[in-house]
C-alpha cells in the first residue's frame, strides 16, 4: 500500500495478504520453538508443587508460542492478523500435545515406551489415556501429586482450562503483536525504526494530540521539549508522548510515525512511574519533509550524547 503524501491523517492499513513463505516460516521456524517451549513446560508441571505458579507457568507457555508464531509469520511476510492468530491456535494445539508428550516420558514407568505409543496413537487412545490417568493418579493440576485426591470431573475440567489458558494465552499474544509494522507493497520490505523519544506534554490532553496533527501538520511536535531536557516539572505528575518514526527507506511514500501518550508521576528518592497509557495514533503517514525534520527533532539526544 503507497502513501498519500498529502493525507497527513491517515493511517496505514495492511493489504491483509499472506506470502507463501508464512506457512514455511511457521512449520520450519515456530513449530520446532514450540516444541522447545512445550518441552521446558513438561519439566515445570513435572517437578513444580505449586499450583499458581503452573498457572502463570501455563500463561507464560502460550505467550512464548503466540510469540514465536506472530514472529515467524511476520518474517514470511504475512500481513494478516487472522493467519497470524490461527498460526498461534494450532501451534498451540501442538504444543500441549507435544508437552503431552514429554510428561508421560519423564513421569510415568517405562515413560519412553508409553510415550513412543501415545506420540502414534488417535483421539480414542487419548480419551482413554485421560480417562485412567483422572481415576487413577491422585494429582494436582501440576502432575506432581501432593495436594490430595481429586475427582475425574475435577481433572478432566482442569486439563481443559490448562489447555485453554495456553491457547487463549497464545492467540492473544499474536493478535497484539500484529500490525506494529507496515509492510511496503512496493518493495516487499517491512518498515524499520528509524527515531523513537519521548516529548514532555505537561498536562495536556491527548485526546488533543491527533486535531492539532491534522490542523498544524507533524511539525507541531517539534514544538515539544525532550522529556530529557531539563525543565520544571509538576509535583503531582505529568504527561508525555512516546513517539516512534519508522520507514522504508527504498520506498519514498512510506514513512510513518506512532504515538503513545503516558502519564508519569514522580516519587521521593526513586524514578518516576508510568500510571496510565494511551494508544494516540499507529503508523500515521508522513510527508518526508515533516518526517526528516521530526527524526532529527528526536535524534538531538542521542546525537548530543554520542
Amino acid at each position: 500500500m503507497n502513501a498519500n503524501a498529502n493525507a497527513i491523517h491517515s493511517q496505514y492499513k495492511s493489504s491483509g495478504k499472506v506470502s507463501w513463505r508464512a506457512p514455511l516460516r511457521v512449520l520450519t521456524v515456530a513449530l520446532p520453538l514450540s516444541a522447545f517451549c512445550a518441552a521446558i513446560y513438561a519439566v515445570v508441571v513435572r517437578y513444580n508443587p505449586l499450583v499458581y505458579f503452573t498457572v502463570l507457568a501455563s500463561l507464560a507457555f502460550g505467550a512464548c508460542v503466540g510469540m514465536a508464531a506472530q514472529i515467524s509469520a511476520e518474517k514470511g511476510n504475512s500481513r494478516n492478523r487472522r493467519f497470524d492468530v490461527a498460526a498461534a491456535f494450532l501451534l498451540s494445539a501442538f504444543a500441549l500435545w507435544f508437552h503431552w508428550i514429554v510428561w508421560i516420558a519423564i513421569k510415568m514407568p517405562e515413560g519412553g515406551g508409553v510415550a513412543l505409543h501415545m506420540a502414534t496413537s488417535g483421539v480414542s487412545s487419548w480419551l482413554s489415556f485421560f480417562d485412567d490417568l483422572s481415576i487413577h493418579r491422585q494429582l494436582s493440576i501440576t502432575r506432581g501429586g501432593a495436594h490430595g485426591a481429586l475427582s475425574p470431573a475435577t481433572m478432566m475440567t482442569l486439563w481443559i482450562v490448562e489447555g485453554l489458558l495456553v491457547a487463549l494465552a497464545a492467540m492473544g499474544t499474536a493478535f497484539v503483536g500484529h500490525g506494529k509494522h507496515a509492510f511496503s507493497e512496493r518493495t516487499l520490505k517491512w518498515s524499520k525504526p528509524d527515531a523513537s523519544a519521548a516529548l514532555y506534554f505537561n498536562n495536556g490532553n491527548f485526546a488533543d494530540v491527533l486535531p492539532a496533527i491534522n490542523q498544524h501538520g507533524l511539525a507541531w511536535l517539534n514544538h515539544l521539549p525532550l522529556e530529557s531536557e531539563p525543565q520544571a516539572r509538576p509535583v503531582d505528575g505529568w504527561n508525555i508522548l512516546n513517539v516512534e518514526c519508522q520507514s522504508e527507506p527504498n520506498d519514498p511514500d512510506f514513512r510513518f510515525v506512532t504515538i503513545r501518550g503516558a502519564t508519569t508521576k514522580p516519587r521521593p528518592k526513586r524514578r518516576p512511574v508510568t500510571q496510565h497509557k494511551a494508544d494516540i495514533c499507529t503508523l500515521l503517514y508522513a510527508d518526508a519533509a515533516a518526517y526528516d525534520s521530526l527524526v532529527a527533532r528526536l535524534t538531538k539526544e542521542r546525537g548530543a550524547t554520542s
